[in-house]
């Protein structure tokens, strides 16, 4: 039995939670306008006190429960390892929905000979004659297929461990669409607009323009080592991609209110998808060079990501 469902180049690449969804999202189709309008519109940055690490996100990776037209179930990963292995994904691929799964990444071909660590997985099919999923995962910038063996996954569940998880790992099957409305919920677009503007941030937490602040507050604290440039990559990308949602957004805005008469905000997003791109292919030279960072470099770029918050607020 083959079972391969259909998916799209995802419209964002941030990290593989976000890569999933947006890979079943046809952007054409107005339910998956609906989800891109209402949702990924705010920054949230939280810091782990038992790393030491703060992650800068999408609000929505973190409590994708609120997007309407969303249905997800979530079995603890120590759960899937004890009881069901292999099965709760067959069945679930099987009731049409899409999974992602943590992998340990030395039990995986896909991620070469002597891969240590772990990743997420994203599950779109199964071919049972060939005892082998069709998945999703990243391979430098971009967003590839592979497959993996029955025998390999289920290796993958038993060498699995995280000791930093928190609990909170484990399979998630998602599916979208079905009976929720096409219509745009306007008041939420506006509410999750306010949101982004503002700069609330604590010790710990940040959440719009705040989340960028904070991030910024904590890396700057990090080691001058080459590990810095992969921080500074996340939030570059992540302020690059949201461009890219934002773009969408007021094209959409156009068609719905405006009748493609919106010709004073064409430059503030052209501004915002401009600026962000100088800030993303900075900070991704650097990292490329693999060379420790300055203070001149880091002063730059701080410089590039305040040039950027500030398009941010006039959006």
């Amino acid at each position: 039995m083959l079972i391969k469902k259909e998916i799209y180049p995802p419209f964002i690449l941030t990290i593989p939670d976000d890569a999933a969804v947006f890979s079943v999202l046809n952007p054409v189709e107005r339910g998956a306008a609906k989800i891109i309008m209402e949702n990924y519109i705010n920054f949230l940055c939280y810091k782990d006190f038992e790393s030491g690490l703060s992650f800068f996100r999408f609000e929505d990776s973190m409590h994708n429960e609120s997007i309407q037209g969303f249905k997800k179930c979530f079995i603890p990963i120590h759960i899937v390892k004890k009881y069901g292995g292999l099965d709760y994904i067959f069945q679930l691929i099987e009731e049409d929905y899409f999974v992602t799964i943590p992998a340990d990444k030395g039990s995986i071909d896909f991620y070469g000979e002597g891969a240590e660590g772990t990743h997420l997985i994203f599950i779109y099919g199964i071919d049972s004659l060939r005892q082998v999923f069709l998945c999703k995962d990243f391979n430098r910038l971009n967003y590839v297929d592979f497959e993996v063996t029955f025998e390999a996954m289920s290796n993958s569940l038993k060498n699995y461990t995280r000791p930093d998880s928190q609990g909170i790992d484990g399979l998630r099957g998602f599916q979208i669409g079905g009976e929720t409305t096409t219509l745009i919920d306007y008041a939420r677009v506006y509410s999750e607009f306010y949101k982004l503007s503002q700069e609330y941030m604590s010790s710990e937490t940040g959440y719009g323009l705040g989340a960028i602040n904070l991030y910024l507050h904590e890396i700057n604290r990090y080691p001058r080592n080459v590990e810095l440039n992969s921080s500074w990559y996340v939030i570059g990308n992540y302020l690059r991609e949201a461009a890219k949602l934002m773009d969408f957004r007021y094209k959409i805005l156009r068609q719905d209110c405006f009748n493609d008469a919106m010709p004073s905000d064409d430059s503030v997003i052209q501004k915002l998808v401009s600026d962000t791109d100088i800030l993303f292919f900075n900070i991704y030279r650097q990292k490329c060079k693999e060379d420790i960072m300055d203070e001149g470099t880091i002063q730059k770029l701080t410089a590039l990501v305040d040039v950027c918050k500030e398009d941010y607020k006039q959006v």
